[in-house]
């Protein structure tokens, strides 16, 4: 993920433990969740990108993160076409 919201992995857990404001956190979780594919760990980036979209779910990097991870099948297809898709 090369955007703004990069950010190292320690530091992405420490705000994910000290940070309140939403898109802070949601960053956190998009940070980590890219680190979790990188590792081939779909679960775990599945998590991550979902709680981004739960804290953000108006954001457009959140929206775009998440929505490149549904294309690559990391998130389910969400919407009328959820069924359809599968």
């Amino acid at each position: 993920m090369s955007t703004s919201a990069e950010i190292p992995e320690p530091k992405a857990v420490h705000i994910l433990m000290e940070e309140s404001d939403p898109l802070q956190r949601a960053y956190a979780h998009l940070q980590l969740g890219e680190r979790a594919l990188e590792r081939a760990d779909t679960t775990v980036a599945s998590r991550h990108y979902q709680q981004a979209l739960e804290l953000a779910p108006e954001d457009s990097l959140v929206v775009e993160i998440t929505g490149s991870a549904r294309l690559r099948g990391v998130l389910p297809a969400r919407g009328w076409w959820a069924s359809w898709w599968n």
